[in-house]
């Protein structure tokens, strides 16, 4: 997942730059991630080893160009903060989401278990 998440955002990333379309590409590998999660999870009710590899490396390629997209598009939204101010902006936003969602996912097991 990681080597095909690795080439993805390569080849996304170099995508944005040539075409500076960022809300259309990251629309894009959203629906697409999106989808192999639910292909990968199908995959996995099979039990066919090499079929969960494909999908795995093929959500890899498309889920995790998402975060480089996200911050250079935050980027160029916030132009005349600096890169690391827009960019620590999100990243602590979306640890923050993190965390709440973790502790509410809790609370759903122990309400629901």
């Amino acid at each position: 997942m990681i080597p095909a998440g690795l080439i993805g955002s390569i080849f996304f990333v170099l995508i944005v730059k040539k075409t500076k379309a960022f809300k259309k590409v990251l629309c894009l590998v959203t629906i697409l991630g999106a989808s192999f999660f639910v292909v990968t999870m199908i995959a996995i009710a099979t039990k066919s080893f090499l079929l969960v590899l494909i999908t795995i490396a093929l959500l890899g390629f498309t889920a995790a160009p998402a975060q480089p997209i996200s911050l250079e598009f935050a980027c160029e939204l916030t132009f005349p903060a600096g890169e690391a101010s827009a960019g620590g902006l999100i990243i602590s936003i979306g640890q923050l989401t993190s965390a709440i969602e973790v502790k509410l996912s809790e609370k759903l097991i122990l309400t629901f278990n």
